[in-house]
């Protein structure tokens, strides 16, 4: 009798223990798959983000070049390749659980741009030397090539003792252009991050020598002030990844950084040197906050008003853009082109300004007309008319140090180039 409660006492302090070190999954995991066509240069970047409700969520998107959607390719990672070249960025949710120490994934439901569409999709991971390695995948969606995802086996790959805010500053070394170059860096919990560039002093000079030692985005900063560069960021134990492919108003402008968490300071390991120079920088913990610590100039006061800028086209003509906010909601956007001379238009206008400029090369004017509303600092304005006929476009303004930027619009509408207004 002895010897029986004794059995039952010791499987029953087995199973309690086994339950107890159950496998914490949840966090961030990030893998990467390579182009599999000759030629081709472009990186599969594959998220997962579990949480301790059960919800779980795996992202694909690609940096380098648009993947072609090939036999050959689709073989290797899925007829999904097909929405991510197209959308850039897919979106598979659904739930997990642990299943003996192995990670079970059940995704139901795919978001590509602004469709949505039902899966039956089921993964099983293993823990193979710091990695989840799929041992069982939808190969229709996946393809034949098995996700390997970075993991740290401490609660998930992104700790949050590093979410928050850190910087870098870098004073000049010209005494006849002294500055002091900012770089904000925010890693937020939801894996988002944000490299925001700014500057103290005089306007930097954009020489072959600053943009060495500070990066080719020193260029794109230094008419505007300031700049943002955002993306995404993972964890894997102490080295944390930065993926950013959004500069402004711009897409594609894509830089990789690595660092390695050093107490509470982030160092970079390897990083994009073109886009930011060729020093290894330590971000430390705080911000100096936007304006040298002063609260920016709210140009939003008050919305209603009229605003401008001016740009030049290829021929060499002025043009002007006047945007005008009016008390009630009512938007209206002119673009002018001031001179009763004809101008030229060329293709290269249209990618910099947007698909109606073409309109200048047979009238001095067009208008565009909608709505606008404001939430905080920002200002979003729905254009519904072009010209009197019906047109979609949208633009998002954020008020920075006296000026107005835009942080989102339409490329088509408005081209590439960065969109900055001033009260007049």
């Amino acid at each position: 009798m002895r010897a029986r409660n004794w059995i039952l006492t010791l499987l029953l302090t087995l199973a309690a223990f086994a339950g107890s070190s159950a496998q914490d999954f949840s966090g961030t995991h990030t893998g990467e798959q390579s182009s599999v066509e000759p030629g081709e240069r472009y990186t599969l970047v594959r998220t997962l983000r579990i949480d301790r409700n059960g919800n779980a969520e795996l992202t694909s998107q690609y940096r380098g070049d648009r993947p072609s959607v090939t036999k050959r390719a689709v073989e290797a990672f899925g007829w999904l390749l097909g929405d991510i070249a197209r959308e850039s960025l897919i979106r598979h949710r659904g739930t997990w659980r642990e299943d003996r120490g192995r990670l079970r994934l059940s995704l139901r439901s795919i978001q590509a741009g602004s469709q949505t569409y039902s899966t039956n999709s089921e993964f099983l991971f293993e823990i193979q030397r710091s990695q989840l390695v799929a041992v069982d995948q939808d190969r229709e969606h996946y393809g034949q090539q098995n996700l390997r995802l970075n993991f740290s086996g401490s609660g998930g790959g992104q700790s949050g003792s590093v979410v928050g805010t850190y910087e870098v500053r870098q004073d000049s070394r010209d005494r006849a252009n002294e500055f002091t170059l900012i770089r904000t860096l925010r890693l937020e919990s939801n894996g988002t991050a944000s490299v925001e560039w700014w500057y103290q002093g005089d306007e930097p000079n954009v020489s072959r020598n600053n943009l060495r030692l500070y990066g080719e985005i020193l260029a794109d900063m230094t008419p505007v002030r300031r700049i943002t560069h955002s993306g995404r960021w993972s964890q894997n134990r102490n080295e944390i990844r930065i993926d950013l492919d959004r500069l402004g108003s711009r897409d594609r402008v894509s830089s990789t950084l690595r660092f390695d968490l050093r107490g509470r300071d982030l160092v970079f390991d390897s990083w994009d040197r073109e886009n930011y120079g060729s020093e290894r920088l330590t971000f430390r913990p705080g911000s100096s906050g936007g304006s040298g610590g002063r609260p920016p100039t709210d140009a939003w006061s008050p919305v209603e008003g009229t605003y401008t800028m001016n740009f030049t086209l290829e021929s060499t003509a002025e043009i002007t853009r006047t945007l005008i906010l009016r008390s009630g909601g009512q938007a209206v956007l002119e673009t002018e082109y001031p001179s009763n001379r004809r101008t030229q238009v060329t293709p290269t206008d249209q990618r910099k300004f947007g698909e109606p400029i073409l309109r200048l090369g047979t009238q001095r004017v067009f208008v565009m007309e909608g709505s606008w509303t404001r939430s905080g600092n920002q200002v979003t304005v729905n254009f519904t008319r072009l010209d009197g006929t019906g047109y979609r476009a949208t633009m998002r303004l954020e008020s920075r140090d006296g000026s107005i930027f835009a942080v989102s619009a339409d490329s088509k509408a408005f081209g590439t180039t960065l969109i900055k207004f001033r009260r007049r």
